[in-house]
C-alpha cells in the first residue's frame, strides 16, 4: 500500500527541501560525468563576453567625433598643418560638415551609465578647445566648467 503523502492527501504539491535539491543535483552532476557529459569551467585567464552596454549608440558617437577632432586637429598643429586661414576653413568645412550631426545626436542622448558621461565629457574636452572656466564670474560657466573640469579628471584618472 502507497504511503500517504501531502500530494496525495491535499492534492497540493509541497516545494523538494534543501537537502533533496542539492542531492538531485550532485546526483545529477555525478551521473552526467558517468556517461560522459563534460562540464566546462571558465577559463579564468580569458576575458569575461563583452555585455552590451545601454549606452552603445553613445559610445559609438563619440568615438566618431573624437576621430574627426583629430584630423581637424591635425589641420592646426603638427605636420599636416595649414597655415593659410582661408585653405585650412575649406579643408575643415567637410570635418565640420560630419560633426555637426554626430553632435547634434550626441546631444539628444541622455547617459546611462558613468561610461557614457564620461564618454561625452572627455569628447566635449576634445572638441571644445576653450571650455568653461570653473574661475568664471558667472556661476552658470562656473557650473559648468567644474562638471567638465572633474569629469575630464575621472577620464584621465
Amino acid at each position: 500500500m502507497p504511503k500517504a503523502t501531502h500530494t496525495y492527501t491535499t492534492g497540493c504539491v509541497v516545494a523538494p527541501s534543501r537537502r533533496q535539491l542539492v542531492g538531485g543535483s550532485i546526483l545529477a552532476a555525478l551521473s552526467g560525468a558517468a556517461f560522459g557529459a563534460a562540464v566546462v569551467l571558465p577559463d579564468p585567464g580569458e576575458a569575461a563576453p563583452e555585455v552590451a552596454s545601454p549606452d552603445t549608440e553613445l559610445l559609438r558617437l563619440c568615438a566618431a567625433i573624437d576621430a574627426l577632432q583629430v584630423q581637424a586637429d591635425a589641420l592646426y598643429t603638427g605636420p599636416g598643418r595649414i597655415e593659410d586661414d582661408n585653405t585650412r576653413d575649406n579643408a575643415m568645412a567637410p570635418i565640420t560638415d560630419a560633426q555637426i550631426p554626430l553632435i547634434e545626436r550626441m546631444c539628444e542622448i541622455r547617459p546611462a551609465t558613468l561610461q557614457g558621461h564620461l564618454a561625452r565629457a572627455q569628447t566635449y574636452w576634445g572638441w571644445d578647445k576653450d571650455p568653461p572656466d570653473a574661475d568664471s564670474p558667472y556661476c552658470n560657466e562656473a557650473m559648468q566648467g567644474a562638471i567638465l573640469r572633474d569629469l575630464a579628471a575621472a577620464v584621465l584618472a
